[in-house]
Parts: structure tokens; sequence; C-alpha cells
């Protein structure tokens, strides 16, 4: 019986969180952040897929380093569902005009993965910690679209 969204998303996201490459990553984008002057700074994880994610829905990974204390703006995206787990740093979230305060990833608790379907505004509230965060898309990098709910602005991940 094949597994469903939230187990693979959930199998997947594990995986990423105890690669080293992608810890290493971490580090290198949380000294990024420090001589940005951006909400928030991100790198893809594409590279660390095997063979049965890419059988999965999931089309591309990424990492996202938000910074302390500082809203990351409202924004959706109308061609993707994202899952998301946190792994360091905690905060609030606001998904379709609810807010929830964020939990830890526990692979084995499915409230820990945060799905945000596609069209769903979501804003993150990072607390007193950069908040660092792992996504599975449903589309490829270069076709994720963000659209910031305030301005209208189209941003692509290029």
């Amino acid at each position: 019986m094949p597994k469903n969204n939230i187990s693979c998303a959930s199998d997947i996201l594990c995986r990423l969180a105890k690669n080293v490459s992608v810890k290493s990553s971490i580090i290198e984008l949380q000294k990024e952040l420090l001589n940005s002057s951006e909400q928030f700074v991100w790198k893809t994880l594409n590279e660390h897929f095997n063979e049965q994610d890419l059988e999965t829905e999931f089309k591309s990974a990424w990492l996202f380093v938000l910074r302390k204390n500082t809203p990351s703006h409202a924004h959706y995206h109308p061609n993707s569902t994202q899952y998301t787990a946190v792994i360091d740093g905690l905060g609030d979230c606001e998904f379709g005009g609810i807010k929830i305060s964020l939990q830890y990833f526990d692979p084995s608790n499915s409230e820990t993965l945060y799905v945000i379907n596609r069209g769903v505004p979501h804003e993150f509230f990072p607390g007193d910690k950069d908040l660092v965060v792992l996504s599975l898309h449903t589309v490829n990098t270069e076709e994720l679209i963000e659209i910031n709910c305030s301005s209208g602005k189209e941003r692509t991940y290029e």
C-alpha cells in the first residue's frame, strides 16, 4: 500500500533534517542572514532527493532561515502545496487567517508538519531566535510562484 503525502513528507523532511550537509547549510545561511537586510534567506535542497522521493508529488525541497523577531510578510503560492517542518527556533504562523504557535518537527506527530494548500495565505512570525524550516513544494524549483498578499507582487525563486 503506497504511503500518503503526510507520511512521505515526514520521511523526506526527517532525512533532510538529519543530513550533515543540510546541517552545514543551516550554519552558512545563518551567517548569510547576519550580513543581509532580507527577512529570510534560503537554499534549495533538491540534490538530496533520492529516487523514491522523485516518485512522490514533491518536486522541490527548501531550507529557509527566517530572521528572529521579523515577520516574513503574508504570501501564498498559487501553484503549489507546501509541507513545512520547524527544525530550529520557534514562533507563530498564520495560515489562512488562523494564528498558531509553531512546534518543533516530530515525525511521529503529524500535527508538527504544516501543510499549506495552494492559494492559502501564510506568514511566519519568528520568536527570539532565527527560525529554521524545511519545506517541500509540489512544483519544481523554477516553477514556484509566491504572491505577496499586500502588494500583489509576484516572486519566483531561481
